[in-house]
């Protein structure tokens, strides 16, 4: 019996134990869950809050970019018309120079030119019909002068006038070495005085001394009108190779094309036996042999007339 009632306390306790935990239990549940609403709300809260915060340093960030570009628009439009300014700047200052400047020079410079030009050939037109008229000195020393003048300006233009004093010199006569280069700057031109001298030359016989004068005449009019003159003057000599010889020799210093011509003329070359013929080929041959013409010489006339050419 009591056995059994000490067992039956024992179920009481416990039950009521039982009862007395269980709105703990329920307690503590509740509480959990509270704190777990409370945690996500807290959570939603903070992320909201991140979220207004990130976007409103994304708009600020937004307003600063937009400024800065707004401030670099600016800036390249102010270079843009910098630019534009310095341009036509750079354009305009040339153009300027140009025409305050370099335009009016230029003019000037040309009439100066023009003027300097015009002083020079007058001087020396002056001195030239000076020293042609000093030829006819009895000074020696002004005479030899003149020489030396004409001589060292015998390439100058000579006018009609002058040229014609020149020839009238001859005439009257003056000093050898005078007549000399007096002859020298008339075969030097194509005129009729010129024509006059050549002719003289050629029908007064043959002079050794006035070859080179007649290879001058021929550079500048060519031998073509003169073959018949030229043929009868190397026939004259006694010895034409020699004569032959020294036309070419004397053309080739005024004119290779002349001399070339001069080494294919049938009437010329006809005048020389075969025996004649080879010695005028071994001695331009050797003459030649080492100068540019030589090609040339190798293909001409006289070269190959008994070469079975």
């Amino acid at each position: 019996m009591r056995k059994i009632t000490i067992i039956l306390f024992s179920i009481l306790v416990l039950t009521i134990t039982v009862n007395a935990q269980e709105p703990k239990q329920i307690n503590s549940n509740n509480l959990k869950e509270r704190i777990l609403e409370i945690e996500k709300t807290l959570e939603e809260t903070k992320t909201r809050n991140s979220k207004e915060d990130l976007e409103s340093r994304l708009q600020y960030s937004i307003e600063i970019i937009q400024s800065q570009d707004a401030r670099f628009s600016s800036i390249s439009a102010l270079f843009g018309i910098i630019s534009i300014v310095l341009g036509i700047y750079t354009l305009a200052i040339p153009f300027l120079t140009y025409v305050i400047a370099i335009r009016p020079a230029r003019a000037t410079i040309g009439k100066l030119k023009t003027d300097l030009h015009s002083f020079f050939q007058d001087y020396e037109s002056n001195q030239i019909d000076k020293s042609i008229e000093n030829l006819a000195s009895n000074d020696v020393q002004i005479m030899k002068n003149a020489e030396l003048y004409l001589s060292l300006n015998q390439h100058y233009k000579f006018n009609e006038k002058q040229l014609f004093s020149l020839f009238d010199l001859l005439e009257k006569g003056i000093e050898d070495s005078a007549q000399n280069i007096v002859k020298i700057i008339i075969f030097g031109n194509k005129c009729k005085y010129a024509d006059k001298l050549y002719y003289n030359l050629i029908n007064n016989g043959y002079n050794a001394s006035n070859d080179y004068l007649i290879a001058k005449y021929l550079a500048i009019n060519g031998l073509n009108s003169h073959k018949n003159e030229i043929r009868n003057y190397i026939s004259i000599s006694q010895y034409k190779q020699n004569v032959y010889f020294s036309l070419a020799n004397n053309l080739l210093i005024y004119s290779s094309k002349e001399l070339i011509k001069l080494l294919n003329e049938d009437e010329i070359i006809s005048i020389f036996n075969k025996t004649e013929h080879e010695s005028i080929i071994k001695t331009f041959n050797s003459y030649f042999k080492s100068k540019p013409i030589y090609s040339a010489f190798s293909n001409t006339k006289l070269y190959n007339l008994f070469n079975g050419v």
